[in-house]
């Protein structure tokens, strides 16, 4: 493997681990909307994806095993990021309308 890709995996490494503790802290915000959460969630994927691109470019490489198992712990912590983003996007969602059900909706109702 050239020195180029080693780096790359290396910096690779540093942003997605950088950015799960990142996310995390932004998602345990209790005055975290389902928007922003939204916002974050299409963060992660948009990153998870040009890592999948960067991987696609390792695949044409003759790899150890080794830089596979790394490959495979940054795909784990993009998606980890991506199903805690979608997880508080629902529970974002759920606080909203259960906090909006003990009212009517004008018009419909009679309150």
């Amino acid at each position: 493997m050239s020195n180029y890709l080693l780096d790359a995996l290396r910096e690779q490494s540093e942003i997605a681990k950088d950015m799960a503790h990142k996310v995390a802290a932004i998602l345990i915000a209790p005055d975290l909307t389902a928007e922003q959460a939204s916002q974050v969630y299409r963060y992660v994927e948009k990153c998870a994806q040009d890592f999948d691109r960067f991987q696609e470019l390792l695949e044409d490489h003759d790899l150890d095993d080794g830089f596979f198992k790394v490959v495979e712990s940054i795909e784990d912590l993009w998606s980890n990021m991506s199903v805690a983003a979608a997880r508080k996007i629902g529970n974002s969602s759920e606080a909203f309308f259960n906090s909006r059900s003990s009212r009517s909706c004008p018009g419909l109702m009679p309150d």
